[in-house]
């Protein structure tokens, strides 16, 4: 089996930021089987860090077509029984409020570095990358500390 690459997304509103693992080959999902970490804004950068380097070393290889398949459609329910609690539990009226607020920025780890990829908020569900002097880079293995400050910056570059 061929090795994963270390994935993962941090989705940020005023009210709380969410990392969870990106698993995948070509095209990567959120893994409904890695983590999912939901963090207070406040939060330390060492907890930030610590949430964000566990989702990437949870990301695993999915390689087929039949696999990922079968991943997307649990993908696509887990999200939205997920967003469906976390909306109240914060103070949204609903899934679709939490989304329109939400910044979001995949994490990947690219040899020795660590890359956090900013994006533009285009629609609801839809965010498309920064050019490429937005990324935050990293040298990679960092600690808790780096890495949640790295992560703050790339959520300072995304817009809505």
């Amino acid at each position: 089996m061929a090795k994963a690459a270390e994935m993962a997304s941090v989705a940020a509103t005023p009210k709380l930021l969410w990392v969870r693992t990106l698993s995948g080959a070509v095209a990567t999902r959120v893994d409904p089987r890695g983590a999912d970490h939901v963090l207070a804004p406040a939060s330390s950068d060492e907890e930030l860090g610590a949430a964000v380097l566990d989702a990437l070393a949870r990301s695993r290889y999915v390689g087929t077509d039949t696999e990922l398949g079968v991943e997307i459609e649990r993908v696509r329910k887990h999200n939205e029984e997920r967003l469906l609690e976390l909306a109240p539990q914060f103070g949204y009226k609903n899934a679709r409020a939490v989304l329109r607020s939400m910044k979001f920025c995949p994490v990947v780890v690219m040899g020795k570095e660590i890359l956090f990829r900013p994006t533009r908020h285009t629609g609801l569900e839809h965010w498309r990358y920064l050019p490429e002097e937005f990324v935050v880079r990293l040298a990679s293995p960092a600690g808790e500390r780096e890495v949640g400050r790295a992560t703050r910056l790339a959520l300072s570059r995304c817009t809505e």
